[in-house]
């Protein structure tokens, strides 16, 4: 264990922000080096091609490898990211012991500010935009799904395949003494379509929560957008206005409903567990009043991160299990199949282009959590599309002109 180990991975970026700030930091995957989840590797690469590398379970010696940029030959500078790890661990440790408050010497019993601690946990600050001046706040991400999203996804999918995600999150934006609240609806659309319209499910939107049955309506919508995501599929975005006494109501309330609807009509309607109450009270008490429910919000914590421990140890036996599952199917045949319908379009498990799809799904659709749920997805309705395109010459022609050379193409370019 070292001073990294109890860390989030917003935290976890904070650090990085410190160490080189020049690039923009995301979560790549986390590695089970040893196969027994006793040396944990928690990467981020940097829009830059940074990496840096937190081994939560070693000691302090290797608790954090930084790569500074790859070089014209594709190779790390990994002595450039030593001196730049040295001359920012001062800063790091600075952060570090105001992230978990200043312990005396000879007081090791002395805890977090309480108040800091909800903060830290249920706000991530995003940087300020140098051009107007916002600083802007944001809740994590909460997920839903709804089964008439998926059936419209379906309905509009050339090839009838397809599936959604639906994400909540609050935002705060202020610019000097002008501030803000938003609630922000984001659809990722899971789809094999190297093209797909705008659904315009987010358009007019509009969410009803039932504070203890009493409706209280959001409405006034202040942006939609529509495009296609970083890692799969497509986002749509819709952002509402919702006033701080609204968020007081909500925040308040004893039993809490939401339904929301758009151009298309209602798509969700669902009670809110205690997890989303958690954020929604978190971001309240984070921004204007940190007196609100510091008890319950600490208490909060505590169950989410025996949760996220349940959910990780969960993991990590799963991929423990597929490892030794997958050792087994090596023996008797290739693990290459997973790629059913380009493997069945191109005749040749190691077709350079089945390679590009193979080293894409490794590299990108299962290092984030849409790209995993799209990937569960195809290897359940990939091996019938790949029976059927193996048995026809036509169809084998037709799958790659019309899907496998376009999105070959846009794989290639991912990372241009």
């Amino acid at each position: 264990m070292n001073k990294y180990s109890d860390l989030t991975k917003d935290q976890m970026i904070s650090v990085l922000n410190i160490l080189h700030s020049d690039t923009e930091w995301k979560f790549n995957q986390e590695l089970d080096n040893d196969g027994k989840g006793t040396n944990t590797c928690i990467e981020f690469l940097g829009k830059d091609t940074s990496c840096a590398q937190f081994n939560i379970d070693q000691d302090e010696d290797d608790e954090l490898r930084f790569y500074y940029k790859m070089d014209d030959d594709f190779d790390y500078s990994e002595t450039e990211g030593e001196s730049m790890l040295e001359k920012k661990t001062g800063d790091i440790d600075d952060f570090l012991r105001q992230l978990n408050g200043v312990k005396e010497e000879n007081d090791s019993s002395e805890l977090k500010d309480p108040k800091e601690q909800i903060k830290s946990y249920y706000l991530i600050k995003c940087k300020e935009d140098k051009f107007t001046k916002t600083t802007e706040y944001q809740t994590k991400y909460i997920s839903f799904k709804s089964d008439l999203v998926d059936s419209y996804v379906k309905s509009k999918s050339e090839l009838g395949i397809g599936s959604a995600i639906i994400n909540f999150s609050l935002l705060y934006r202020k610019k000097d003494d002008v501030d803000v609240c938003l609630v922000e609806i984001k659809i990722n659309y899971v789809t094999m379509d190297e093209y797909f319209g705008n659904p315009n499910i987010l358009k007019d939107l509009n969410i009803i929560f039932l504070v203890d049955d009493e409706p209280v309506e959001i409405s006034e919508q202040t942006a939609h957008e529509f495009g296609a995501s970083k890692y799969v599929g497509f986002d749509e975005i819709g952002l509402l206005t919702i006033g701080v006494d609204n968020l007081i109501k909500i925040c308040n309330a004893e039993k809490l409903e939401f339904r929301m609807s758009g151009s298309r009509g209602v798509f969700i309607e669902q009670e809110v567990d205690e997890y989303t109450m958690y954020g929604i009270k978190g971001f309240y008490n984070s921004l204007f009043d940190n007196e609100f429910e510091v008890d319950y919000l600490i208490e909060g914590i505590k169950k989410e991160k025996e949760k996220e421990k349940r959910e990780s140890e969960k993991r990590k036996e799963k991929e423990r299990k597929e490892k030794i599952s997958k050792r087994i199917k090596e023996n008797t045949k290739s693990s290459d199949s997973s790629c059913f319908v380009v493997t069945a379009t191109m005749g040749d498990v190691n077709h350079p282009i089945v390679n590009d799809y193979r080293t894409f799904r490794d590299e990108h659709l299962l290092t984030n959590y849409f790209g995993k749920h799209f990937v569960n997805l195809y290897y359940k309705i990939g091996p019938y599309f790949a029976i059927l395109i193996e048995k026809n010459t036509w169809l084998k022609k037709m799958t790659f002109e019309k899907l496998i050379k376009p999105i070959h193409k846009r794989i290639k370019n991912v990372d241009e």
